[in-house]
């Protein structure tokens, strides 16, 4: 099959390159929440190809020889209070039961990953990883490349015209006759093809990388070099660089589009939040932002609709599963009559009188702030 890739910009310059580079096959869901929404079939279905993501990036990875710094070094979830910590205690017979490993530490016992007192304990998830996502990009690019795709930068799709038998793909440059089209905009789907960014919520994630630190110093703040995202709703994820110099540090600074001093002063501050004055010292180097994509089941979603395939809506992690579905969504055009995913079955669906445009995110985000300090200080 003759396959071109059509990129607005560069490959990468969006949240693909533009993320923090954890790698945890985790869903938005508890088991107990999604076999209600579901069934326990289709429950342990969708748990058993979250998790087939990490494994699958970590094949290609090694077959396609991509130098990303990749590590399986797993993922701490540390607990903002103490019902925080003992739900994830409940919780982790659930995940038991779909396959999924987890072990829930004590406050003292959560020191060994986290030099940090703001914290209550946590979970780890051994199933996870972490990589630098720009090189992991540019060395997907590279192996599509070399296996016989072409690649077109700065070609924005402009329209797309049903033909007999197929499509007519218009850009900024060119117009291109193919059988098949696959949408996989994401987070940039507004304006693009299709009937699909109605049916998503673009959002922006923050990244701050600090100055170099000595690696001894980052280690005794990340002892086993994990990745770290914790238990708030407006939550921060952070995890040493690969290298092991800098902290690189993240989170929904804002719902909305902020400059990027703003969110780097505001992740700063959250950074010293959590490391207290250890970090009095420190300032950020970097400070970068990408677009997310989440949906209303919170799922990611392959499929075809009115003869366009999608690959769309991983919710903030898809660094894996933006990888496993491509190769799923692939299948799919490769072999139509087959199911090629349990994520095929679900419906991704929008809202009445949601047309794309995120007008709600910052009362979201206001919500999402009460509720957690609801939880910290009034719950606990």
């Amino acid at each position: 099959m003759s396959v071109a890739v059509l990129e607005a910009e560069r490959i990468g310059s969006g949240a693909s390159s533009r993320n923090g580079g954890m790698v945890s096959g985790v869903l938005k869901w508890s088991p107990e929440e999604l076999a209600r929404r579901t069934d326990p079939a289709t429950c342990r279905a969708i748990f058993d190809e979250a998790g087939a993501s990490v494994p699958h990036l970590e094949a290609l990875i090694r077959e396609e020889d991509i130098d990303c710094g990749y590590s399986r070094c797993g993922m701490y979830f540390a607990a903002c209070t103490p019902r925080h910590l003992a739900a994830m205690k409940a919780e982790q017979e659930e995940l038991a039961a779909v396959g999924v490993e987890t072990h829930v530490l004590s406050r003292t016992e959560g020191r060994a990953e986290l030099a940090s007192g703001l914290y209550h304990g946590g979970k780890l998830l051994p199933l996870a990883g972490g990589l630098q996502p720009a090189a992991l990009v540019g060395g997907l690019a590279r192996a599509a490349a070399r296996h016989g795709a072409a690649l077109f930068e700065h070609h924005r799709v402009t329209g797309i015209e049903r033909r007999s038998g197929g499509w007519t793909v218009a850009t900024d440059g060119m117009r291109i006759d193919t059988d098949q089209v696959v949408i996989a905009t994401n987070g940039y789907s507004r304006g693009g093809p299709g009937p699909f960014a109605r049916r998503l919520v673009p959002a922006r994630s923050y990244v701050i990388a600090t100055g170099p630190m000595p690696a001894d110093r980052v280690r005794a703040l990340i002892p086993n070099g994990r990745m770290i995202q914790d238990s708030k709703n407006v939550l921060y994820y952070f995890r040493p660089s690969p290298d092991g110099t800098r902290i690189v540090f993240g989170g929904r600074a804002s719902l909305g589009d902020i400059g990027l001093a703003e969110s780097g002063r505001r992740l700063m501050n959250g950074l010293r939040r959590v490391f207290g004055s250890s970090m009095a010292d420190v300032q950020p180097e970097y400070s970068w932002n990408g677009t997310v994509a989440f949906t209303f089941d919170r799922l990611p979603h392959i499929g075809c609709e009115d003869g366009l395939y999608y690959a769309l809506g991983y919710c903030g992690q898809g660094v894996a599963m933006s990888v496993y579905l491509g190769d799923r969504v692939a299948r799919a055009v490769l072999q139509p009559t087959e199911e090629a995913s349990i994520f095929q079955r679900l419906p991704l669906r929008g809202r009445i009188g949601y047309t794309g445009n995120p007008w709600m995110l910052p009362v979201v985000g206001l919500g999402l702030h009460a509720r957690d300090f609801i939880d910290r200080y009034i719950l606990r």
